[in-house]
């Protein structure tokens, strides 16, 4: 398989553990946790624990080219802004 500039940029980056606890530890801590369940608070406070494996879990991913089919599924909803309804770009998605 031939790949692309772009596709190759991606399988040279690499996430390292204190990229993932800096963005844990900046999580708003009032926000609803996602389909998962999973609070807010929860990651913050594990944020030293689970670092390590989730930056492991994004680099193989980035290697492979392979995204989990989990991680492509979401439950959108549009929410109206302003305008004509008939237009869907009056129409902001939401992920619930």
């Amino acid at each position: 398989m031939v790949m692309n500039n772009d596709e190759n940029k991606l399988r040279n980056y690499h996430v390292s553990p204190s990229m993932i606890k800096a963005k844990l530890l900046k999580l708003n801590m009032n926000k609803a946790s996602g389909v998962d369940l999973v609070g807010t608070n929860m990651l913050v406070e594990l944020a030293d624990e689970i670092s390590d494996t989730v930056a492991d879990l994004f680099n193989k991913s980035l290697i492979s080219g392979e995204v989990p089919p989990d991680w492509k599924l979401a439950n959108v909803t549009p929410i109206f802004k302003k305008g004509k309804k008939s237009n869907v770009f009056n129409y902001r998605p939401v992920i619930v």
